[in-house]
């Protein structure tokens, strides 16, 4: 059985980074400004050209090798969005993509995540790979 470790969890133990609220108010920002249809889907004939790749009956390691084929897989980490009032938080990039589905287990509404680079050394000693579920 695979244990679920919520958002809170990951930063208790030193897995992911609180982002700093005005980045998050930037990227809510950003999001609000895509193109939508309706309320709570993009209208992807409306966006660039995107990729998509279907999980269903891939390892993580297959996944995390097709992240690292994306614009967002070319950073060192993933920041996961929630909402400007609740915030992001940043995850080394393939403990994020392999547990995308834990990190969003409970967050209601559309989904981003977006790429990151940490130039401070002290914040990337303080990011360590989460520990395994069991």
């Amino acid at each position: 059985m695979i244990k679920y470790r919520t958002p809170c969890a990951w930063l208790q133990e030193g897995s992911a980074l609180q982002l700093p609220a005005p980045i998050s108010d930037v990227f809510d920002d950003y999001v609000a400004a895509l193109l939508w249809a309706g309320t709570t889907g993009l209208d992807w004939a409306r966006m660039p050209p995107s990729r998509e790749f279907n999980v269903v009956g891939r390892s993580p390691a297959e996944v995390y090798e097709w992240a690292k084929t994306t614009r967002v897989g070319q950073h060192s980490h993933i920041g996961i969005w929630y909402s400007r009032n609740e915030g992001s938080v940043v995850v080394p990039l393939r403990a994020g993509v392999e547990a995308l589905d834990e990190l969003y287990w409970d967050a209601p509404g559309p989904r981003f995540a977006f790429g990151v680079e940490i130039d401070d050394p002290l914040c990337q000693r303080r990011l360590r790979q989460p520990s395994p579920r069991i």
